[in-house]
């Protein structure tokens, strides 16, 4: 089998186990811990999700575009992503500050600074498998 076939089916298998570990965890948690703690384990799944997708913005998604359309430029491609990334992050992080403080941390709670943490470790880190796939 070629190299791009064999790259194909690991991409597809780790996707799957990726979807497969998302409905099997929840599952599992929802019988070990108790349910307060899985509460909380839901609601900051919930408010990381939400900024997480703001913040990322799908600019990572760009480079599969870009980069096979202008491999000249791959290093200035994934610069500018990265930067970018990095600025859409920050300002979704100074929102969310903003309105934990005008909240009087009524919205996020004790879950501000994980969430941040989180955030930005995830958007700022997660070009690496669009760069790798383009």
């Amino acid at each position: 089998m070629s190299g791009l076939g064999n790259r194909a089916i690991i991409l597809s298998l780790s996707r799957l186990a990726n979807y497969g570990l998302m409905i099997v965890s929840p599952v599992i948690l929802a019988r070990i811990l108790p349910v307060t703690d899985f509460g909380r384990y839901r609601e900051f799944l919930l408010y990381a999700s939400i900024v997480q997708a703001l913040a990322a913005f799908s600019i990572n998604d760009s480079l599969l575009y870009l980069m096979p359309h202008h491999p000249r430029s791959t290093r200035q491609i994934v610069d500018q992503t990265v930067l970018l990334s990095g600025v859409c992050s920050a300002a979704v992080i100074c929102a969310l500050l903003l309105v934990d403080q005008v909240s009087a941390g009524a919205v996020f709670g004790s879950y501000t600074v994980p969430i941040i943490c989180y955030v930005l470790l995830y958007v700022n880190f997660d070009f690496w498998e669009s760069y790798w796939l383009a």
